[in-house]
């Protein structure tokens, strides 16, 4: 029948003794009895049993062990348990859940974990979770390494970076992402702890090319990207932060470079930058097509988009819808889009974006801007748009088609101050000798103070201004100047007069000279200037746009010195339609003797001089004419502005 058993050792291990209270391990030389009323404790029973099932389950596919968390799991055997669930990452709940399967791979913390003899890769249909990779969320732990790491994996197997469910995630170091990334971030923020920032890097992403020089590269798509800076109130965003401190004053928010290779088709959605150096910069070459909808830039200590492109490849970046806004008067000196003159001609658009700015809007210098149905407000008495030309690079250009420039008393509607002395001038253009520019305005409603003029040229750069249907709102009643170079003004509300040469026709005139005189100046206006040391009698005169019916307000100037003899008086021709046949004449008010005449005194800077009048009916031309009677001396004529009213 079977040689008997001999006794259990007292010194047998408690599984053989029958006495375990959990699985236990047979010791050598250990054997257990299965008699009746000996053996296996029934404890040690299940958990032999649980084993076996696992394992053979397992191999079967049809079983998942789970367990708390992460490390639980790295503490099993992936060759006996092949198939795992997680409750969290560090805790149930966490947001780290996941399902793994015994695979080998390269340990990374997230898609492949370590285990205790083997690897476990996670389970994924198109996206993994930034908690799946250790990140916390809590905005107290460090989450770089776990979203840098999170970010390498999903990006070299083109997964979806899922890091929604309204998170925090601390970063105490520049994160590199490689174009092209998918990422969706729903409300959850990445949170710049720049009191502990390490590293030497000056952005928060350091976004790059992928060694794909192609233009035809594969896109790139972000939805939600949210990157604050260091002005976090606990709560809540402080939008109105002090950003002076030096820990900001170097550390940018999203940084998009083609330097190495090459960076194309980049489509953000829902990107919030708030509170850096520069929230939005482009650096190097090679950054092509990018489209950013719905964007939210602000608080920036410099500027809320920087183009330092060092090359013209074609270049053309995109915004749609959203705000740029900065804080109070305070926050330094900061432009809302700033190009560094490097760029090599930039196309840039902007559709239905408000810029709400305490400085300029634009500073552009090889840049075209393109603004449609945009609201842009600079509250600063910095002008709105500066327009500088680069020696040997493309000129820049400013368009502008419906929306409105506007400052005016009050509030804004971001809460800013208003500048109370308003503005000197709306676009002005800078030196640069040699250079062109050109601006066109259609279709603009405008609000100007007092002292304003639209567009402020320089001399010796030439340019081309188009203005079409303005509607301009003064919040004072003194009218400011309005200055162009060579301007075409059609269904405008008005049509801008002196101050410049170029945009006169001179008469014959044998003693006298007409010149431009850039250093003397009235207000904002620039002069012309006429000299005769003998009596002269020349006029220089422009065509005005309007037609018989039409109410013209006339506003200019006139400065008188060195006079000895004769007259010199501005006036209103209304000729017929055959343009020679003289219908009716208009001489304004002047400031001297508030009459209607011709002025023949030595002046303390400029008379003022202006009326409104009524073309009358039959005329077929309008001319606005300076003209000397005998004139002996020096006069300037500066700030001539007619207006249908």
């Amino acid at each position: 029948m079977g040689s008997s058993l001999p006794p259990v050792d007292p010194s047998a291990s408690s599984a053989a003794k029958g006495t375990a209270t959990d699985a236990g391990t047979l010791l050598d030389g250990d054997f257990v009895q299965t008699s009746r009323g000996s053996g296996f404790l029934q404890t040690t029973r299940l958990k032999a049993a649980q084993y076996v099932m696992a394992f053979i389950m397992g191999l079967s596919g049809q079983g998942t062990l789970t367990v708390d968390n992460v490390a639980a799991m790295q503490a099993l055997n992936p060759t006996v348990y092949p198939r795992v669930k997680t409750r969290g990452y560090y805790a149930p709940g966490d947001g780290g859940h996941g399902e793994y399967d015994a695979k080998s791979g390269t340990v990374d913390g997230g898609a492949f974990i370590q285990a205790s003899g083997g690897t476990y890769k996670l389970r994924y249909s198109g996206s993994i979770r930034a908690n799946q990779y250790g990140a916390y969320g809590d905005k107290t732990h460090d989450d770089t390494a776990a979203l840098s790491a999170w970010e390498a994996y999903c990006n070299a197997n083109r997964v979806w970076m899922d890091g929604t469910g309204g998170y925090t995630y601390r970063v105490t170091s520049q994160m590199t992402w490689t174009h092209p990334v998918l990422y969706e971030g729903g409300n959850s923020v990445m949170w710049a702890d720049t009191a502990n920032w390490s590293g030497t890097g000056t952005s928060v992403i350091n976004y790059v090319g992928n060694g794909n020089n192609s233009v035809n590269s594969l896109s790139g798509c972000a939805r939600n990207l949210h990157l604050w800076g260091p002005q976090w109130g606990g709560s809540s965003w402080n939008y109105w932060p002090d950003i002076t401190q030096p820990s900001v004053n170097t550390l940018d928010g999203l940084y998009i470079t083609g330097s190495a290779t090459t960076v194309d088709n980049v489509f953000m959605d829902g990107l919030e930058v708030l509170g850096f150096r520069d929230n939005l910069a482009f650096y190097g070459n090679n950054n092509y097509v990018h489209q950013f909808r719905n964007i939210k830039l602000g608080g920036a200590w410099r500027n809320q988009i920087r183009l330092a492109l060092t090359s013209n490849a074609g270049e053309k970046i995109s915004f749609s819808g959203g705000v740029i806004f900065n804080g109070t008067n305070s926050q330094h000196s900061a432009v809302a889009v700033n190009d560094t003159g490097t760029g090599g001609g930039i196309d840039i658009y902007f559709h239905d974006v408000s810029i709400d700015y305490n400085d300029s809007d634009f500073l552009l210098q090889t840049t075209k801007a393109y603004l449609y149905g945009c609201h842009c407000e600079s509250n600063t008495n910095n002008a709105n748009v500066t327009l500088t030309y680069v020696s040997s690079q493309p000129s820049p250009e400013f368009h502008m088609f419906g929306g409105c420039l506007v400052t005016g008393s009050g509030v804004s509607p971001f809460g800013n101050a208003e500048a109370s002395g308003g503005k000197s001038e709306w676009i002005n253009i800078t030196s640069g000798t040699g250079g062109h520019y050109r601006v066109n305005l259609d279709g603009i409603a405008m609000v100007l103070r007092s002292g304003s003029s639209v567009i402020f040229p320089q001399d010796l750069i030439l340019g081309q201004e188009f203005i079409r249907a303005l509607s301009i709102q003064f919040s004072i009643a003194n009218l400011p100047a309005i200055n162009f170079y060579s301007s075409v003004v059609v269904n405008g509300r008005f049509n801008q007069l002196g101050g410049n040469i170029n945009g006169w026709t001179l008469g014959a005139d044998a003693n006298g000279a007409f010149t431009y005189d850039s250093a003397t100046t009235n207000g904002n206006s620039r002069s012309m200037k006429f000299v005769s040391t003998v009596a002269s009698t020349s006029n220089t005169q422009q065509i005005l746009p309007f037609k018989a019916g039409d109410t013209i307000l006339l506003r200019t100037s006139i400065k008188i010195s060195s006079y000895s003899a004769g007259s010199t008086r501005a006036v209103l021709y209304y000729y017929a339609g055959d343009g020679t046949t003289l219908i009716g004449s208009y001489v304004p008010f002047n400031t001297i003797n508030l009459t209607q005449s011709s002025l023949s005194v030595n002046t303390t800077g400029f008379a003022g001089m202006g009326g409104i009048t009524t073309v009358p009916a039959g005329t077929g031309k309008v001319v606005f004419a300076w003209e000397q009677t005998g004139f002996i001396g020096n006069a300037w004529i500066a700030g001539t502005d007619a207006w249908k009213i």
